[in-house]
């Protein structure tokens, strides 16, 4: 579970990702869990590789978004 407070930074940093800003302070565990929920994680990736930020994430948080990006274009 995320508690409130980390729940305001995860949604914080999603909000900074989607304008292809990403924050160099992100839980990204939390922000993934919340995108998930949210159904905007494909989006998450789409704006952060459109803005050209997509390699100031971590290799893994990168792999998973690409991941799902991809699954979901295939449905």
């Amino acid at each position: 579970m995320i508690s409130r407070g980390n729940r305001g930074n995860a949604l914080e940093a999603l909000v900074a990702g989607l304008r292809g800003t990403p924050t160099d302070r992100a839980d990204w565990q939390a922000v993934i869990a919340l995108a998930n929920r949210t159904l905007l994680t494909p989006d998450l990736f789409s704006s952060l590789a459109r803005a050209g930020q997509i390699h100031q994430l971590p290799e893994d948080v990168r792999e998973y978004l690409r991941f799902v990006h991809d699954c979901n274009r295939e449905r």
